[in-house]
């Protein structure tokens, strides 16, 4: 006699339970035990880890202003690029204008 088995029928249950509150309870003997209450150590960390952040904030705002940044425009180099403009014959003048006109980068409304 062959036999079919249904294993869609089979009951799932959780093989370990836990009394409600044991968590709780394990959390606030151990706390109790080393001395340091939940509401301590939460307020604890919770300067501990607004200390860290300010002191972050600070170290970068400070190297912020103490570095000078590496790539700027100076002055000459305005002057050398309108030299090199007025140098270019007009056909050149509006075919650069022509193209930086049509720029869909530059001109972003």
């Amino acid at each position: 006699m062959k036999q079919s088995f249904d294993f869609d029928n089979i009951p799932r249950r959780m093989p370990y339970r836990v009394p409600y509150g044991t968590f709780t309870e394990i959390d606030s003997t151990v706390g109790n035990s080393i001395g340091i209450g939940k509401r301590k150590w939460i307020k604890s960390t919770v300067i501990r880890w607004t200390g860290v952040a300010i002191i972050a904030f600070l170290i970068s705002a400070f190297l912020f202003m103490m570095i000078k940044p590496v790539g700027g425009i100076k002055e000459g180099y305005l002057k050398q690029i309108d030299m090199a403009y007025a140098n270019l014959s007009d056909a050149d003048q509006d075919f650069l204008e022509e193209i930086y006109s049509e720029d869909i980068f530059i001109n972003q409304p």
